[in-house]
C-alpha cells in the first residue's frame, strides 16, 4: 500500500542546511530578532525613569504623583494594547 505523491521524496531536507549548527550561531540570529524589542522596552523605561527623575527634585509629594501617574499609565497603555482590534457587540463595554 506505498502511494507515492508527486513531488514528495524522503531525501529532501524539511529545512534548508543553512541552519546555524551550534549555540553562538543560535544566539546570534535570536538576537538578531530579539534585540530591537528588548531596546524598545529598555528605551521606554528610561523615558519614564527620566520624567520621575526630574519630578524627584521638586519633593516627595510631586515624586509620589508622578510614580503613581506613571504606573497608571503604563497600566492603561498596556491595556488598550491589549484590547482586540474587533468592534465590540455592546458599546458600553468601551465606555
Amino acid at each position: 500500500m506505498d502511494v507515492k505523491k508527486p513531488g514528495a521524496s524522503f531525501q529532501e531536507p524539511l529545512l534548508p542546511s543553512s541552519r546555524p549548527q551550534g549555540a553562538p550561531e543560535e544566539a546570534k540570529r535570536l538576537l538578531r530578532l530579539a534585540g530591537p524589542i528588548v531596546a524598545s522596552c529598555v528605551l521606554q523605561n528610561v523615558v519614564n525613569m527620566a520624567s520621575v527623575m526630574f519630578v524627584g527634585h521638586l519633593g516627595e509629594l510631586p515624586l509620589a504623583g508622578a510614580s503613581l501617574a506613571t504606573s497608571l499609565a503604563n497600566v492603561t497603555g498596556y491595556s488598550l494594547l491589549v484590547r482586540p482590534h474587533t468592534p465590540p457587540t455592546n458599546l458600553n463595554a468601551w465606555l
